[in-house]
């Protein structure tokens, strides 16, 4: 059984957000197209735009977990490259290998495109991947920007793993960008550009302008005369010592007058500044360089990096990051940690039905030993008195790992659980963890039962397709998902909807999509703090049934049963959201 909650997409809306005053760069076209191996070659990427640091979302400050991002074009095509810092140990995690939007469940890499940032009616393309090349597209509707739901591009993509570097190219076609891009070229007018990265597994997030994906960096890109401008650091500049790099590449063959500078303010006076102007031969590069001391005492940084004409006229690049200083340098780790315990366990006690969960793990067992017994015993912190003993089967652990559920008598108290493994070249001892049962004097009272709906909160109202919530009407179709969501605002009382297009599923057996069809959706109960709907679906082989429980405040949990498809594998199943990205309630 899958298990779906949609909460009240009005709290999508905080996600949305736009930034004001993006920056712009002037970048020029590429004269060859970079080849797309997954090796970000300086070279094949010099008539570019080149970054050194992704900014977290909101503080808009260097993640420490560093990433670089590049920007280019031919006059046909975009070309975006990230190239994000591997784990100091451990992997990159890499678990979904289908395509799938599901890759955001991975550490991933991420573009957005708008062919039109200026419009207020437009669309952002975005395309995911983690490190296997897997990943998939999506809209995002801004406006009345309209778009085929079911859009997917036509990306080239190419990823290697290399001195401590996870490289990720990807080719851009424009004419697979919708009617914003159609006809156009590179040179046409601006194009908005964000490159993310997801950070697992503690799913940071950082992207190119530190805000939401709706913001990205906007670029021009010309086939008159402009340098190839790359920012790089040396190391990590949140723990000093290390030195910025601008590069500055004339891809021209006329020679161009320009002038570089790196601006440090910072919270250690004076500012610190370098400055230089150059006329750059055809095919000629040069680099400006500021030093961080390691001895130096400064705790707050804001770096600008500009290049202009030499007459500062024209702006071909300018970006400002901001960070703090770090105590001790960055070390990412992820994975299994080196002292890890032979056997480790993750528990789950729920009081009221006197029941634990335990997922046991032994691949901190040494590579030879042979487990014979994998035992666990529930027990009194105080005089370790056995409350339960039970195993885990040895030839269940599949990957290592294994759940179980055990049934117990009534606690209350403190005590522990104790696991051990025994058999040849098993260390001896057991991992303890403890939890502790208080009983409340309010347990099992009907106290709280009540299926009134108080105010401000209302009874649901339900006619024919339209259930009605507080400041919400739904349109429900047969899948038992949502046509369409309208949303009241309190303060103006404009009504507005939050859906571009009907909710739908997708599967996706034998490499091909199948449309889902739906029975007749049933309203099976409605109460004025509840309905209950159920249905049927199906596509070719795949069937499943539905039953969906909504609550008075809007929300819906939507339990969705997979029934057997004669021996057929279901490649994917996609639940989309066409989500509104403007909508005021």
């Amino acid at each position: 059984m899958i298990r779906i909650a949609f909460a009240a997409l009005a709290a999508l809306e905080v996600l949305m957000l736009t930034a004001q005053g993006a920056e712009e760069f002037r970048v020029p076209l590429m004269n060859e197209a970079p080849k797309l191996d997954g090796r970000i070659e300086p070279k094949e990427w010099a008539a570019s735009a080149g970054f050194d640091g992704f900014l977290t979302l909101n503080e808009g400050k260097l993640q420490r977990r560093r990433a670089r991002g590049f920007v280019g074009a031919t006059a046909t095509h975009l070309y975006v490259a990230v190239q994000s810092q591997l784990p100091d140990e451990g992997a990159v995690l890499a678990e979904v290998k289908t395509d799938s939007l599901k890759a955001a469940y991975d550490d991933a890499a991420e573009v957005y495109v708008c062919p039109t940032p200026n419009a207020t009616d437009r669309v952002d393309y975005q395309f995911l991947c983690n490190s296997l090349g897997k990943g998939g597209y999506n809209i995002h509707l801004l406006g009345a920007g309209q778009e085929e739901p079911s859009w997917r591009g036509d990306y080239q993509q190419a990823h290697t793993q290399q001195d401590g570097w996870w490289n990720t190219e990807i080719a851009i076609p424009l004419a697979s960008l919708g009617a914003g891009a159609r006809g156009r070229k590179a040179t046409d007018g601006l194009w908005a550009v964000n490159l993310c990265r997801d950070w697992k597994p503690d799913w940071s997030w950082s992207s190119l302008s530190g805000a939401y994906p709706h913001s990205g960096l906007r670029f021009a890109f010309t086939d008159g005369p402009a340098p190839g401008v790359r920012f790089e650091w040396s190391k990590d500049p949140t723990f000093p010592p290390a030195d910025a790099q601008l590069i500055v590449s004339n891809p021209t063959r006329e020679p161009l007058a320009l002038k570089a500078s790196l601006d440090l303010v910072r919270n250690n006076m004076p500012e610190l500044k370098e400055e230089k102007t150059w006329t750059l031969a055809p095919g000629a590069s040069e680099t400006l360089r500021l030093a961080l001391a390691e001895n130096d005492p400064t705790t707050v940084f804001d770096l600008t990096a500009l290049v202009t004409s030499a007459d500062g006229k024209t702006v071909y690049h300018k970006r400002q990051t901001k960070w703090t200083r770090a105590k001790e340098p960055n070390r990412w780790v992820v994975g299994k940690p080196k002292d890890a315990p032979p056997v480790d366990f993750r528990f789950a006690y729920y009081p009221s039905k006197n029941k634990l969960r335990l997922a046991a793990d032994i691949n901190g067992l040494p590579k030879n030993a042979q487990p014979s017994r994998v035992s666990a015993v529930v027990r009194k912190a105080a005089g370790k008195e056995a409350i339960r003993t039970f195993e885990f089967p040895v030839d269940k652990f599949g990957d290592g790992r294994q759940e179980t559920m055990v049934e117990l008598t009534s606690l209350a108290g403190e005590y522990e659980i104790a696991m051990k493994a025994e058999g040849v070249n098993c260390p001896q001892g057991e991992t303890v963890k403890t939890f502790e049962r208080t009983v409340f004097p309010w347990e099992n009272l009907a106290a709280g039962r009540s299926t009134k709906v108080y105010p401000p909160f209302t009874p649901i109202q339900v006619s024919g397709r339209k259930l009605s919530t507080v400041l919400r009407e739904h349109t429900l179709n047969d899948a038992g998902l949502l046509d369409q969501v309208t949303g009241k605002s309190a303060n103006t009382g404009v009504v507005k909807p939050m859906l571009a297009a009907p909710m739908r599923y997708l599967v996706k057996i034998g490499g091909a999509d199948l449309p889902v069809k739906a029975g007749k959706l049933k309203v099976v109960s409605a109460q004025p703090h509840e309905v209950r709907t159920e249905g049927q679906l199906s596509a070719g082989p795949f069937r499943a049934s539905f039953r969906d429980t909504w609550d008075y405040d809007g929300t819906v949990r939507v339990d969705l049963t997979l029934l057997p498809t004669d021996g057929q594998a279901i490649e994917e199943l996609t639940l989309e959201i066409p989500y509104l990205g403007d909508a005021e309630p």
